[in-house]
């Protein structure tokens, strides 16, 4: 006999707050769109670093580079505390990482011309390609190592593989992300070769902190997490 758990009625709460302001945020977000075009991302502010979607798309992708952390705790380097979080991890990895495309995708504005531009301009010397490389490559083993681990496959040689490739790939493209801001002279505040490092150490917190929070708005207003871990 299948028995489903009810979720508790703050959770019920919070996720009903959070739907409406996140309509709400929308809904403001597309009328400044349409009545002031760019602009209103504050790009053209000199009391801003960076315009809006350039400090979501940061802060989105590098939550799920610290989510794949602390999922590769358990899957790649076998401390076995993590398991029952890390399926929940790789997969709010999965939507914290689309998020951040889909917030990268308003401020290039023609995202669609990356189809054709690419292939016919490959520029191997900009760490700006090799970034959109990684992180394709990284949502990719994502999604098969969550099919993998969905389908009850924990331990076996291709999830093994697939997770700790997903890790290396994880590194690499934050790592790169990193850099693509440090190489900016133009941004005194940014600019240095401690930024890949400082990305790195940013993603950890965030995903980490992510973890936290998630994980106690499913058990930590009324139930304890089940001490059962995952099969692997």
């Amino acid at each position: 006999m299948i028995t489903h758990n009810k979720v508790p009625g703050p959770v019920n709460t919070v996720l009903l707050v959070a739907g409406i302001g996140l309509l709400a945020s929308l809904a403001i977000a597309l009328g400044a769109l349409l009545t002031q075009g760019h602009a209103a991302f504050n790009t053209a502010s000199h009391g801003v670093t960076w315009g809006l979607p350039v400090a979501v798309y940061v802060f989105f992708v590098l939550t799920s580079t610290g989510l794949t952390f602390v999922a590769s705790l358990a899957m790649v380097f076998g401390f076995k505390a993590f398991y029952p979080i890390a399926k929940r991890c790789i997969w709010l990895a999965l939507a914290t990482l689309v998020a951040g495309f889909a917030t990268l995708a308003l401020e290039l504005g023609h995202p669609f011309r990356m189809l054709w531009a690419i292939p016919l301009n490959f520029q191997v010397k900009s760490p700006l390609l090799w970034m959109g490389v990684f992180y394709a490559a990284y949502l990719v083993l994502l999604l098969l190592k969550f099919r993998k681990v969905n389908g009850g496959d924990w331990s076996s040689t291709t999830s093994r593989r697939l997770g700790a490739w997903s890790f290396a790939t994880d590194l690499l493209a934050s790592a790169t992300l990193g850099a693509v801001f440090g190489m900016m002279a133009m941004r005194p505040f940014w600019y240095g070769p401690l930024m890949p490092l400082f990305f790195l150490v940013t993603a950890c917190v965030s995903g980490g902190a992510f973890a936290i929070l998630i994980t106690y708005l499913a058990y930590g207003s009324q139930q304890a997490m089940p001490r059962r871990c995952a099969r692997w």
